[in-house]
C-alpha cells in the first residue's frame, strides 16, 4: 500500500519514462532481500546490478531537467517492492495466489478508504470513474494474481526480472498516448536498465 502511494506520487511529479524504469529495478532489491532469506546471488546478478546502475546514469543525464523528488519516490517504491517480492515468495509456499491477492487488496482498502474519504472528491460524472476502475482491475486484480502465480511456481530472481520489463512498453506508450518527450539518451538508458535486470536470466 505504502509503495503504491509513493509510486503514484512519483508519477504525479515525474514522467512515466523516468519513473517506471526506476521503480521496475526492484528485482535488484529482491535479490538482496532474497539473499538474506537464503536465496543465492550469482555473479550475473551482480553484473546485472552494475549494468542497471549505468542505465540509471543515462536516465538521469537529461540535461539536469529531472527533479529529485520523483526519483527519490520511485527509488523508495523500488526498494519496498523488492522486499515485498521476497516476502510474497515465502508466503506463497503455504498460500495460493488468489488468497494472497485477496487479503492484500482487502487490507490495503481498509487502510486507504478512510484517507481517501477525507481527501478525495467523488467525481460528479460517473464516467470519470471508468479509467481508475479499469486500472485497478488490471493492476490490482489480474496483474497481481498472474504475478503471484508466476512467483509461486518460478524462481525469485527470474520471476521478478520478467515482471519488471514494463518500462519497455510504458516508454513507448508514454510517447504515443501521453505525448511525453523521451530523449534518445533516456531510451538508451531504459534499454540498459532492462538489460541489467535481465542478465541474471542468462
Amino acid at each position: 500500500m505504502l509503495s503504491w502511494l509513493f509510486y503514484i506520487m512519483a508519477l504525479e511529479k515525474g514522467g512515466v519514462s523516468i519513473v517506471h524504469p526506476i521503480v521496475n529495478s526492484y528485482p535488484l532489491t529482491a535479490m538482496i532481500a532474497g539473499l538474506l532469506l537464503g536465496y543465492p546471488i550469482s555473479i550475473l546478478d551482480l553484473t546485472g546490478a552494475i549494468t542497471a546502475i549505468v542505465g540509471f546514469k543515462l536516465l538521469f543525464s537529461d540535461n539536469g531537467k529531472i527533479s529529485a523528488k520523483p526519483v527519490i519516490l520511485a527509488a523508495t517504491t523500488s526498494i519496498l517492492w523488492g522486499i515485498n517480492t521476497s516476502l510474497f515468495k515465502l508466503l506463497l509456499e503455504t498460500e495460493d495466489p488468489v488468497t494472497v491477492a485477496f487479503w492484500r487488496a482487502l487490507l490495503a482498502s481498509i487502510i486507504l478508504l478512510p484517507v481517501a474519504a477525507m481527501k478525495t472528491r467523488f467525481p460528479r460524472k460517473p464516467r470519470y470513474l471508468i479509467h481508475p476502475l479499469l486500472a485497478g482491475q488490471l493492476s490490482d486484480v489480474l496483474t497481481v494474481v498472474l504475478w503471484l502465480s508466476a512467483l509461486q511456481t518460478g524462481e525469485l530472481a527470474s520471476t521478478a526480472i520478467l515482471g519488471s520489463l514494463g518500462p519497455l512498453f510504458s516508454s513507448i506508450l508514454s510517447k504515443t498516448m501521453l505525448k511525453e518527450h523521451v530523449p534518445l539518451k533516456r531510451c538508451i538508458g531504459i534499454i540498459v536498465v532492462i538489460i541489467g535486470v535481465s542478465l541474471p536470466l542468462a
